[in-house]
């Protein structure tokens, strides 16, 4: 009888082992799939912090935000502004500067929109942005959920030229 009963309970032990790795497999499921749909519901086109650089660490919200243009803005117009342009009429236009910070803090160079007058009249300014923008210092990248993000931004350069 003593027998029965232990060979009883060795197969009730060895019956709950074995289902016990389906729980666990179904409780990993359940967790990847609530990850993933976590992650589907995630914009990730807004993110919680942007990107920056080493300047503006500690600056948050618009402060952050007008750093990081800052930092942006002084660079293109010093490297600009030690160009010589021969023009032969007066410009008064903006051109677009489409660019990412990758998740790794590469500053990367889009496309560039400006207008037929400036390609006309400028025709050599497209490479001195390009050159610009690969002298730029290395960024913090953006973050979403504390995950470094690639980030898309857009620069206007606001040209006049007499």
């Amino acid at each position: 009888m003593q027998t029965s009963i232990k060979c009883g309970f060795f197969m009730f032990l060895l019956i709950a082992l074995v289902t016990s790795c389906d729980l666990f497999k179904g409780k990993e499921k359940a967790t990847n799939e609530a990850v993933q749909q976590e992650l589907a519901e995630i914009d990730w086109n807004v993110v919680d912090e942007l990107p920056s650089f080493p300047q503006c660490q500690g600056l948050v919200g618009q402060e952050a935000k007008n750093c990081f243009e800052k930092v942006v803005t002084q660079h293109m117009l010093t490297h600009l502004g030690s160009q010589q342009f021969e023009i032969s009429k007066s410009i008064n236009d903006t051109i677009f500067v489409n660019m990412v910070i990758t998740s790794d803090g590469e500053v990367q160079l889009k496309k560039i929109k400006q207008s037929a007058l400036l390609q006309r009249e400028l025709p050599e300014l497209q490479e001195i942005i390009k050159a610009s923008i690969t002298k730029l210092p290395k960024a913090l990248p953006a973050h979403k959920r504390g995950i470094p993000v690639t980030a898309k931004f857009v620069l206007p350069i606001y040209l006049n030229i007499d």
